[in-house]
């Protein structure tokens, strides 16, 4: 038994040992990957979204949209949720109805978001509290909805 734990040694030396900067890759990372989200150009992608928001330049942001771009807007009676969607079908129109789609609220939410904290799904992936949704369309990361 002695020979063969001194045989074997050696080789344990050749195994590469995790450490503490080696950390498990953070859930979400693994989340949008698993989901076909490159998690980085996410990232990248909500720096320069927030940027465009905090200088609120309506033709930059319009111009990280894919159209027709669907908004949902959710009324509550108290007892329920109604839910209506409309569709913005072009930059013009969007900028013309910024303010009623990027509200106020959203767009604090939006600049309140760390960049690197981004969920996945099937669906895309989501920032802002499931405020706007975002996936890559035509090799560019694009929103895809927004919820007010």
């Amino acid at each position: 038994m002695k020979k063969l734990i001194l045989l074997l040694f050696p080789l344990l030396v050749l195994i590469p040992l995790k450490t503490s900067a080696q950390s498990e890759i953070p859930l979400m990372v693994s989340q949008c990957e698993l989901n076909g989200i490159d998690y980085q150009r996410s990232v990248v992608f909500v720096v320069k979204f927030q940027e465009a928001i905090q200088s609120n330049d309506k033709v930059k942001v319009a111009s990280f949209v894919e159209y027709p771009l669907r908004v949902n807007t959710s009324i509550s009676n108290g007892k329920k949720y109604k839910i209506t969607s409309k569709y913005i079908t072009n930059k013009e129109q969007l900028i013309k109805n910024y303010d009623a789609v990027f509200t106020k609220a959203l767009r604090v939410k939006i600049l309140q978001q760390d960049s690197k904290d981004i969920f996945c799904n099937y669906q895309g992936a989501m920032i802002a509290d499931g405020g706007v949704w975002f996936m890559e369309q035509n090799k560019e990361m694009r929103v895809i909805a927004v919820n007010i």
